[in-house]
């Protein structure tokens, strides 16, 4: 019998594996994720070379919200303990709500500020501040109790990529042409 408890989300899918099948796939998953990871990070790169060219304080936005992504994505996997803090596991625990804190609130700023919602959807700006507020209150109660943290940024993800679509929406219909390419 197996027992399993935690504080965060875990994956619990038992398999049967022989050592060298087993050790074969965790070298291909290891590989996928690095590239994975290297490819959010010349994204995130590739933003703030934009924002230093163009000045336009939106790309710095996109830059953070990409870093904070791969954090989140990089701290779920282990790959943060692993490689980047392998002799600080509770910092790296708390990484995954903080981080995902800080993506979901980001990514309201970037998209206030992309799709200028103070003149294409004020009521829609207001929610998305209000989800800004929310998600740094989520960071920190996650960086003091992680369970509490998590299961927080965990309800508030998805009404919030639904804001930010839906402000995307509106934004095009309205005729701003920048939408577009959000959506």
């Amino acid at each position: 019998y197996i027992r399993v408890q935690t504080e965060s989300a875990i994956r619990c899918a038992f398999s049967f594996w022989q050592e060298e099948a087993l050790y074969e796939r965790l070298a291909r998953e290891e590989f996928y994720l690095g590239i994975y990871s290297g490819l959010m990070l010349i994204m995130a790169f590739y933003n703030f070379f934009l924002f230093l060219t163009i000045r336009d304080i939106a790309y710095l936005y996109y830059f953070f919200y990409v870093i904070s992504f791969a954090v989140f994505q990089m701290s779920l996997e282990g790959m943060v303990l692993k490689y980047l803090m392998p002799g600080l596991p509770a910092l790296a625990k708390v990484l995954v709500p903080v981080s995902a804190s800080a993506s979901c609130g980001l990514a309201m700023i970037f998209a206030v500020q992309f799709l200028d919602l103070r003149r294409n959807a004020p009521r829609i700006r207001q929610a998305a501040l209000g989800v800004l507020a929310l998600s740094g209150a989520i960071g920190v109660a996650g960086a003091l109790h992680h369970s509490t943290g998590v299961r927080a940024i965990g309800a508030l993800a998805f009404p919030a990529a639904l804001l930010v679509l839906l402000a995307g929406i509106l934004a095009y219909r309205r005729g701003y042409t920048p939408a577009k390419y959000f959506l």
